[in-house]
């Protein structure tokens, strides 16, 4: 569902060589190796600096609730609900990280989505920024 904006962002700092993303399934039963494979050459993403990661359900979720701070992650149960957005209910923010892995943000772009186009429009353009603010620092 977030698709759109992290191919955007991607596109907008792939040539910068401080700049990586990162993007962490939530259903390792479902996105293994060569699903991961599949979706980052579909998305056109070099693998030197956009990671698709996978590993042991258990693992990434408490991983991601307990270090990342996402919301935790639910199971969803209603066929209608799993088909429409997922077997899984989860946070859909991105994080912005710095030098030494310090996180400096957290936007939800699918939610600002929800309240209209101008509220997604600019909360993307504030993402963007502060990706190229934290970049010319790094350059300087």
């Amino acid at each position: 569902r977030n698709y759109e904006d992290v191919t955007k962002l991607y596109a907008s700092f792939r040539d910068d060589p401080n700049f990586h993303m990162v993007c962490i399934t939530v259903d390792p039963d479902s996105d293994g190796v060569e699903e991961l494979q599949a979706y980052a050459e579909a998305l056109d993403a070099d693998s030197s600096n956009w990671w698709f990661l996978t590993g042991s359900r258990e693992e990434l979720h408490a991983y991601m609730s307990e270090e990342l701070k996402f919301m935790d992650i639910r199971e969803r149960t209603d066929p209608a609900s799993i088909a429409a957005e997922g077997r899984y209910a989860h946070d859909l923010g991105l994080e912005i990280f710095g030098p030494g892995w310090n996180m400096l943000d957290k936007a939800d772009l699918a939610f600002a989505a929800t309240q209209g186009q101008v509220a997604h429009d600019k909360l993307y353009e504030q993402v963007r920024a502060r990706i190229a603010m934290e970049l010319d620092k790094i350059d300087e």
